[in-house]
Order: structure tokens, then sequence, then C-alpha cells
């Protein structure tokens, strides 16, 4: 899961367009799976992985690995993710937020993935 984070922050970063929904935000993201809690924190346009958060984070997602790494490599949308088993617990607006850059933040080419090992899937 830590790649697959690592490689949507890359191609947040990498695009106009999206550094303009991060600007004067500051929300943090919990993802949480069967086998690690990794946390997205974003504040005034800067977005980084969290490996210890302190606090409660201003939104969860949990369930499935896999079905998380598919949201982050944009297969599967938000709105669809509570259907196949993962829970989002945020404020609706949020939710919307949230929707909006897993859909901004989704690789043109999909092949990018490809640059993930097997044996890391973490």
């Amino acid at each position: 899961m830590e790649q697959h984070l690592t490689i949507f922050i890359e191609e947040i970063k990498t695009r106009r367009h999206t550094a303009c929904l991060l600007e004067d935000k500051s929300l943090t993201i919990l993802f949480s799976s069967e086998k690690i809690d990794t946390c997205l924190h974003i504040s005034d346009g800067v977005i980084i992985i969290v490996k210890d958060h302190v606090g409660s984070p201003d939104a969860k997602i949990a369930g499935e690995e896999r079905l998380i790494c598919s949201l982050l490599a944009g297969e599967l949308k938000l709105r669809e993710a509570s259907a196949t088993g993962l829970s989002i617990i945020a404020p609706f607006r949020i939710i919307l937020f949230l929707e909006s850059l897993f859909f901004l933040g989704k690789p043109y080419n999909p092949t990018v993935y490809g640059r993930i090992s097997d044996a890391g899937n973490s």
C-alpha cells in the first residue's frame, strides 16, 4: 500500500490542476488495512505520508489492502468503495474532496503501477 500511496502522491504533485485543490487545506486521511495503517497528511499544498500519526484523522478509509490499492490506482471510485467492502468515515464535504482528489490523481498511464513489485504490495 505504501508504494501505491507514493505513486499517488507523485501523480498529484506533477499536475498543476491538483495543486489548487491542496492549497489552504489541512487534512489527515488514515488508510487502515489488515496489514498496516498509514496516513496521508495534506497541509497548505503539501501532501506526505505519515507513518506515526498522533490524534484523530479527518477521514478514515478501512478495508482490504487490495481494495485500498485499487482506489489509489484509480481502478475503484470512492463512491463504489463501500459496496465493495471499504469503510469510509468522514464528513460529506471531505468525502467529496477525496473523490475529486482520487479521480484527478489517477495515472494517465496505468502502466505506471507496473513499477510496483509483487513482493512489495504493502
